[in-house]
This record gives C-alpha cells, sequence and structure tokens, in this order.
C-alpha cells in the first residue's frame, strides 16, 4: 500500500493563499457595502439680479462612516464668477428609503454678470467613503448635472460696466495730501498727489469688485498700485473689501481738474440703483515756489 504524505511547508503556503483571498474578497465586500452620490442645487430660486451673490450647494453622500480625500475643480463660466469663498463645510444626514446617509456640503458662490439664462457646466467630484472603523475606503468619481440660472437686469444699469449687486456698499476716499474742499491745492511740477479708495460691499466678493477708473489727465502722469483685495466671512455672511490706489505726478506748470469718480450699486431689497461718488479735485501747479 502506498502512504499519501503532504508536506508542512506545502499546507502552509495553501493557507496564506486561502488567507489572502479572504482578505482581498472582505476588503471588497466592505468597499462594497457603502454607497455614494453628490448633489449640487441653488439655495433658494434659480433666479437673481446680475452681480448678485447666489449661493450653491455642493452635497457629497454616502451610507459610510467617513468621508476622505474630497477633490473638485471649479469650472470657469460664462458670463459669470464661480468661486469658493469659505473652506467651511457642513455636515448633515439625510434618509433614503429608511437608510441614513451622511452629508458633506461645500457651499459655493456664483456672481452672474450678464442677463438672461446663465449654466454652470458639469464637473468632476471624487471622494472616498468608509463603511466603518478600519475598513477598507471606496473610491467614489461623480460628474455634476449642469445647473441653469436665470438672470435680470437692474432696469437703467448700464450693461457694458461690471454691476455690484449687494445689500450694503461703502465707499471711502482719501487724498494725500489733502486738498481743501473748496479751493485747488498748490503745488509745484515734479510733486505728487495720490488718491485711495476702499470699497467694502456685503455678500459680494472683493475679487469682483471693480477697480478704480483712472481719469486721464493731459499733464498729469498717473501711476497705478497693485488692488489688495480681501474677503471675510463669519457665520456664512461674505464681505468683501477692495483698496486701489493711484498716484499723479505734475508734469507742467498750469490748472488740472480731476473729475469725479462714481461708483453705481444695485439694492435688491428695494430694487434700486444708487451712486456714490469720489468728489473731484483741482490743482494749480506754479512754475516756481510761492507763485
Amino acid at each position: 500500500m502506498k502512504r499519501l504524505t503532504v508536506s508542512v511547508a506545502g499546507r502552509a503556503w495553501r493557507a496564506r493563499i486561502i488567507l489572502g483571498l479572504s482578505v482581498a474578497l472582505a476588503g471588497e465586500l466592505h468597499a462594497a457595502e457603502v454607497a455614494g452620490d453628490i448633489r449640487l442645487s441653488t439655495d433658494g430660486e434659480a433666479v437673481a439680479w446680475a452681480g448678485q451673490q447666489v449661493t450653491l450647494n455642493l452635497d457629497l453622500l454616502t451610507t459610510g462612516f467617513s468621508f476622505s480625500d474630497q477633490h473638485f475643480l471649479l469650472p470657469e463660466v460664462s458670463g459669470g464668477f464661480l468661486m469658493q469663498t469659505d473652506s467651511t463645510t457642513i455636515k448633515l444626514t439625510e434618509s433614503r428609503d429608511g437608510e441614513t446617509w451622511q452629508v458633506l456640503r461645500y457651499p459655493i458662490v456664483l456672481f452672474p454678470q450678464r442677463r438672461g439664462r446663465l449654466a454652470v457646466p458639469s464637473f468632476e467630484v471624487r471622494f472616498r467613503a468608509s463603511a466603518g472603523f478600519g475598513r477598507e475606503p471606496r473610491l467614489f468619481t461623480f460628474k455634476t448635472e449642469p445647473l441653469h440660472l436665470t438672470v435680470k437686469w437692474p432696469p437703467g444699469a448700464e450693461e457694458s460696466s461690471l454691476l455690484i449687486t449687494t445689500r450694503s456698499f461703502d465707499l471711502r476716499a482719501a487724498w494725500t495730501p489733502a486738498p481743501a474742499a473748496d479751493e485747488p491745492l498748490r503745488v509745484l511740477p515734479g510733486d505728487a498727489v495720490t488718491l485711495r479708495v476702499t470699497q467694502t460691499a456685503a455678500d459680494v466678493s472683493g475679487m469682483v469688485l471693480p477697480g478704480l477708473p483712472v481719469p486721464s489727465v493731459p499733464g498729469m502722469a498717473a501711476y497705478s498700485e497693485a488692488p489688495v483685495v480681501s474677503d471675510r466671512a463669519s457665520r456664512g455672511a461674505l464681505t468683501g473689501s477692495r483698496t486701489d490706489a493711484v498716484t499723479w505726478v505734475f508734469e507742467r506748470p498750469g490748472r488740472y481738474d480731476v473729475p469725479e469718480i462714481r461708483y453705481r450699486w444695485f439694492d435688491p431689497s428695494a430694487a434700486v440703483l444708487k451712486d456714490l461718488r469720489v468728489p473731484g479735485r483741482s490743482f494749480v501747479v506754479s512754475e516756481f515756489a510761492g507763485t
């Protein structure tokens, strides 16, 4: 009779294969238990004034325990500015067919700048979600559905200019040196004056506030500084600011008048256009000091 011999090494090798297959299969099963989804929607009606902040909500959803490796790149929007002004996320839950889904919400803001129908193109969203602690996370890749918005243009506003639409707008201007309001400032050729203007608006990013329009005055060479732009977000409320400065150097004797500068903005709550102005200033350049 022949004796069947099985080596210990062979049994160990087979055991390692079976264990490896079991671990891999368990990881796949754990990952497969997790479902995912995304959603892009407007926070309110899909109708807005041009220049008005529209909040969009990008929701990442999963039946799993946690999110990781979230990634998305916002597309360019023709006729508007789409941006993420705050890195804060909101954690929510919702029920679908009796099952609890975790929701990770990213608020995104859109500033439309032309009338008519505006489209936010589809863009890719990726994230991982795990069924629980120590479980293998599953990678999800989705594309948002295009989102459409109807944009109204305020009556009386010029469509060729960038429109500021806000419930609150503040404008501060300062000349250095400061001329008197009722008489020209006397200077010499080569002297310089600087105008600094700061805009502050509620619910508007500083990135979309218009630049300082610099009047062209023959005999005064203008040099603009790079703008200082900032945003402040507090409990979901956005306040944007922009500071511009221009320096004029007087090239020759004479009288020079810098005209007033007007900033036009639209108050959506009252549905009216309003103006804030930087007063004009006059300068007399003498050929010699004291003349």
